[in-house]
Order: structure tokens, then C-alpha cells, then sequence
């Protein structure tokens, strides 16, 4: 028999299962790829922006967005450092570089700029003006910066 607890427990189930196909995660490697990057995609989708890193140096990666401003249609959901395997026969060292891997997901439809800025934390109050495209100028801050622009669509499946 259907209980309404078995109906209700059905039906999220359901929304789970939906929400999970729905959504996809777009991957951009921006050791392969230009620096400036068109990015469309979906309400509910996530992008994951990989880097190459070394924290030991000093220099993080930032979203120049989220440090400055609110509201946008991304919010970020993690931010991994994952070092360089260690080659066999060698022994394990501090400082060695790696990636980092920076997931934001799509929260609502929309036009939105996501700067990636490589910075010393220390540097970025430096960062206080904005180019005509509406980029932050990293140049005072001794930084660099991988500049891409996101639409995002509504999720028409559900």
C-alpha cells in the first residue's frame, strides 16, 4: 500500500534523479586552452576551472568577482590544490607544484564575468579598478588573470 510517507519519499527521489541528469559539469583546462573563454551553460550545471599552482611561492587563485562584488549567477562550491605525483624512485618533497581545481556552480540565468586572478593574498587590495569590458586591472598587484564570461540558461527539464 501507498502510504503518503512512501508517495512523498518517491517523489523526492524523483526530483533527485532529475536534478542529478539534468545538470552536467563543464571542465576548462586552461593549461589546453586561450585565456579568454565564452563559456554558455544551464542553471544548475557546474564548471570547474583547472590551473597550474604551487602555493609554496606564495601566489593563490582568487575569483576576482567574488572578493569585490555580490550577486552573481556562480557561487563557488570548491577549491582543491592537487600536487604533482611524486616520480617514481624519488622521494617525497615540500614545494613541488600542482593543480588547483576551482568548481563553481550555476545558481540562476544570467550574464557574468568570472576573473581567476593569481595573486599574493597580501597584493590584492592593489586590485581597485576595472577595465571597459568590466575587468579588474591586476597589474598593481603584480598579478595575472584568466578572464572568461558565462551565460548561463534556465534548466528547461524540469
Amino acid at each position: 500500500k501507498m502510504t503518503p510517507t512512501k508517495i512523498f519519499t518517491s517523489f523526492v527521489l524523483i526530483l533527485c534523479y532529475i536534478s542529478f541528469v539534468a545538470s552536467k559539469e563543464i571542465i576548462v583546462d586552461t593549461r589546453k586552452e586561450g585565456n579568454s573563454k565564452n563559456i554558455s551553460t544551464e542553471v544548475g550545471d557546474t564548471i570547474t576551472f583547472i590551473v597550474d599552482s604551487n602555493p609554496t611561492t606564495g601566489f593563490t587563485w582568487n575569483i576576482a568577482q567574488i572578493l569585490m562584488t555580490q550577486n552573481h549567477i556562480y557561487n563557488v562550491i570548491e577549491n582543491q590544490f592537487v600536487p604533482d605525483p611524486v616520480p617514481e624512485g624519488d622521494e617525497e618533497m615540500d614545494g613541488r607544484g600542482g593543480i588547483e581545481k576551482i568548481t563553481v556552480s550555476i545558481d540562476r540565468p544570467g550574464k557574468d564575468l568570472l576573473q581567476l586572478i593569481h595573486a599574493r593574498p597580501w597584493m590584492l587590495y592593489k586590485i581597485d579598478k576595472m577595465d571597459e569590458e568590466g575587468y579588474w586591472d591586476v597589474e598593481p598587484a603584480k598579478a595575472n588573470s584568466i578572464d572568461f564570461e558565462i551565460t548561463a540558461e534556465a534548466n528547461g527539464d524540469l
